[in-house]
């Protein structure tokens, strides 16, 4: 199911503003890396949890702010309500344009 959709706790992340550590295949890991806002690892492997955990833990607070403020910005730009009503209205009236 995570494979197509995107759990509300990755929006609910981007906007916190904090580095996130993605265990999910498909649309949520391409967001957290399209954002640059966090790290993914393969889900139900406990190894590749631990390499995603100590290369944030290596990064200089700087580096992992920088993820923050990227998963924030990403979040403003893309995911607010006024950004998909504005996507919605698009949408319809590309439809009410076709003829």
């Amino acid at each position: 199911m995570f494979e197509i959709s995107i759990p509300s706790k990755i929006q609910a992340y981007l906007f916190a503003g904090r580095p996130i550590l993605c265990g999910v295949r498909g649309d949520a890991s391409d967001l957290v890396r399209k954002a640059e806002a966090g790290l993914s690892f393969l889900p139900e492997n406990p190894d590749s949890l631990a390499q995603a955990v100590l290369a944030l833990r290596g990064m200089g607070a700087a580096e992992r702010q920088w993820m923050g403020e990227n998963g924030r910005a990403y979040y403003r730009e893309h995911l607010t309500m006024s950004e998909g009503v504005r996507r919605m209205e698009m949408v319809f009236e590309a439809a009410l344009a076709t003829p």
